[in-house]
């Protein structure tokens, strides 16, 4: 016992310290189970609290709507990947369907258009060029008319020099026949109607055989305003491309109608057969650039609308210099016709269905053939109307832009393209 307190004395402060540690361990295993309860449910309601707002946070998926005017699709959801990579897909499908159907729109619009006069627009390269090409243009533009004629098969009658001098021929040979076997050389009143109604007969037969030529009748001004241009100064850019303009709409009407008077095997029909059987009239509702006399056309933006006006058609499309409208042109035209009545509906789908046009109003009028027929006009036996279409034709801005004249563009309101802005200019301060 003494060697232990000996022991102890020599190391008192040791001893010590192992009493005290020996004391409080349970007090410590005590409080720090109690801290480690604390601390564990403190961090679950952290965590159940941060759960909670997780929860709480959602995003807004939305699809754009396809069609202009309808509404985009919009769904609050939480976000999660699933979800987000669906959306991500359907907004690219939509995305590159409509990229799709704006080319194959702009290819159906501008095929086959071509300028009449090679680099001619958007202007010449040099003062040397520009007269050339804008005398080759006055001297093609109604040339061009008339060859559009030709190749619809579009014609007049049968002239009238032609027909007196066959049936006078005719008339003579059976005259002869008649008298040649006896001695009067004069016709009985038998024998004279006889002729009458022979030589009727041939007149008919003279008319439906020219009439069998053509898919149409069309006298050669049927291009309202296409006439040659006087001797003089000639025609500054901005009147050449309204020329070129209504030459692509004179090109499709005639194109329409053409497609009316053609049958199931792709073959033209003769006039005395097919729907639209005298073209009257084509008037184009003419342009003028003069600068500040329409609504500017403004920026190219996807992202924009543009406000229907059902005040001038139907369909609500609208356009310079009525309109603010950056993506396409709006021209109007008349278009008279003589036409079968029973196949006015041929006609109707023919306009709709070439290049973008769309007939938005017409009228019928009874229509006599029988005076027609005097001046050689061979309609054939069918109930025939007198029709008046007007016709609403759309032109993408897209490729035509391009073509535009400075003039043009400037009186449009069209902003230049960017690589045309000239970076060196002074910015406004």
């Amino acid at each position: 016992m003494k060697k232990v307190l000996n022991l102890i004395k020599s190391n008192l402060l040791v001893v010590i310290v192992m009493f005290v540690t020996i004391l409080a361990l349970p007090a410590m295993i005590f409080f720090s189970s109690k801290w480690g309860a604390a601390i564990h449910t403190e961090v679950e309601d952290r965590e159940s609290g941060n759960i909670r707002t997780i929860d709480g946070i959602t995003v807004t998926y939305e699809i754009p709507a396809v069609v202009p005017g309808e509404d985009s699709i919009s769904i609050r959801a939480t976000p999660n990947k699933a979800t987000t990579e669906q959306v991500a897909e359907l907004r690219r499908l939509i995305f590159e369907q409509s990229e799709a159907i704006r080319e194959e729109a702009i290819a159906y619009n501008r095929a086959g258009k071509h300028p009449l006069i090679d680099a001619l627009f958007p202007e010449p390269a040099n003062e040397s060029a520009r007269t050339r090409l804008r005398s080759r243009m006055v001297d093609v533009w109604p040339r061009a008319h008339d060859s559009l004629a030709d190749e619809m098969r579009w014609g007049t009658p049968l002239p009238d020099s032609v027909l007196l001098k066959d049936l006078q021929r005719l008339q003579e040979d059976e005259i002869k026949r008649i008298v040649s076997r006896r001695e009067s050389q004069d016709l009985t009143p038998e024998e004279h109607e006889t002729l009458r109604e022979l030589l009727s007969s041939r007149r008919l037969d003279l008319y439906r055989a020219a009439a069998s030529r053509l898919s149409a009748y069309a006298e050669p001004n049927v291009f309202a305003g296409v006439v040659d241009w006087p001797q003089g100064d000639l025609p500054e850019l901005d009147q050449l491309w309204e020329w070129q303009f209504l030459y692509w709409i004179h090109e499709d009407i005639a194109r329409a109608i053409q497609s009316a008077n053609t049958d199931q095997n792709g073959d033209w029909l003769p006039v005395f057969r097919a729907p639209a059987r005298h073209v009257l009239s084509i008037v184009v509702e003419p342009w003028s650039y003069r600068p500040g006399q329409g609504e500017p056309v403004g920026e190219l933006d996807d992202a924009k609308q543009i406000t229907p006006d059902y005040e001038r058609s139907y369909t609500g499309r609208a356009s310079w210099p009525n309109a603010v409208n950056p993506f396409f042109d709006v021209r109007y035209a008349e278009v008279d016709l003589v036409a079968a009545s029973d196949r006015l509906p041929d006609i109707l789908r023919a306009f709709r269905t070439t290049n973008l046009m769309a007939v938005i109003d017409f009228d019928i009028q009874e229509f006599d053939p029988v005076s027609a027929l005097e001046r050689g006009y061979y309609y054939g036996g069918d109930h025939l109307v007198r029709v008046h279409f007007r016709i609403e034709t759309v032109w993408l801005r897209h490729w035509m832009k391009p073509l535009m004249p400075p003039s043009v563009r400037e009186a449009m309101g069209i902003p230049p393209d960017p690589e045309q802005t000239d970076e060196n200019a002074e910015q406004p301060r």
